[in-house]
């Protein structure tokens, strides 16, 4: 199935995540209804900043989600996992 296609009659809705961007801070324009949000100070890895280890306490992030698929409506959850890191690979 090509996600970018539209569904037949028959077929069941699908929806694609094509981003998943996290972030600190977010920015609007009020002044320009067409200047859209600015993401900030995005997250590219997450740990302690104490070195006390996890679970730690991540106090405020947002998530920018660029999603397609079939208009309906869906539930979507977001679990946070740890991901260990092995001495062979990087992730």
């Amino acid at each position: 199935m090509n996600p970018f296609e539209q569904n037949g009659e028959n077929e069941p809705p699908h929806l694609v995540c094509s981003h998943l961007l996290a972030c600190h801070t977010l920015w609007y324009d009020n002044t320009n209804a067409d200047s859209g949000y600015s993401l900030g100070r995005v997250i590219v890895h997450v740990r302690p900043d104490d070195g006390g280890g996890f679970p730690f306490r991540l106090f405020r992030f947002f998530l920018f989600a660029q999603l397609h698929g079939t208009p309906a409506e869906y539930v979507v959850r977001v679990k946070l996992v740890r991901i260990e890191v092995d001495a062979e690979q990087e992730e």
